[in-house]
């Protein structure tokens, strides 16, 4: 033990994006599982006193790529390969998965607005795009560049939205 590092070993797979549900105790975090098609969610109650539970993606090699936790019941998330979003509601695992409208489009960062709208980045579509959780529409925004990469997102408020564009080494804001 190094005193303030504490490492919990997962059953399956290698995690990639990380989010916090709730501070603890118990501490609840999920997690993308790219390599098993999953996401993870680990329950710490304290250093010894762990478990962790797995919920596989409905479409097969799909991976989980980044993720996203609502407040209330709801982790967001993209699939990198399967080209879609998905919804995994933390009451009862169900995952409901949406086909983003540009084929091969790489979905990659994803964020909730303070309002609630899911805001996604498509690396190999050169977009960003919003989802309407409510009538399930998405609306694509071109990157004014080719080439960006799209990365990562961080949604202030529905007119600030902050995104990474490694292809051209910058970050823009919308």
């Amino acid at each position: 033990d190094t005193g303030f590092i504490h490492e919990y070993d997962l059953p399956l797979g290698n995690p990639f994006d990380i989010v916090v549900e709730t501070a603890g105790p118990p501490a609840s975090v999920w997690y993308t599982l790219p390599d098993v098609n999953a996401i993870g969610h680990l329950v710490v109650t304290d250093t010894t006193d762990y478990h962790a539970d797995t919920y596989f993606v409905p479409t097969a090699n799909s991976q989980p790529y980044a993720l996203v936790y609502d407040g209330d019941s709801t982790i967001w998330f993209t699939e990198n390969v399967g080209n879609k979003i998905g919804r995994l509601n933390i009451t009862n695992g169900d995952i409901t998965e949406y086909t983003v409208p540009t084929a091969n489009s790489a979905p990659t960062g994803i964020d909730l607005s303070p309002g609630g709208t899911l805001w996604f980045l498509e690396r190999d579509g050169n977009k960003l795009t919003r989802f309407n959780t409510v009538t399930t529409t998405f609306q694509e925004f071109p990157y004014e560049a080719a080439g960006g990469q799209l990365e990562d997102i961080a949604v202030l408020n529905e007119n600030s939205i902050w995104l990474t564009v490694p292809g051209l080494n910058r970050s823009s804001d919308y």
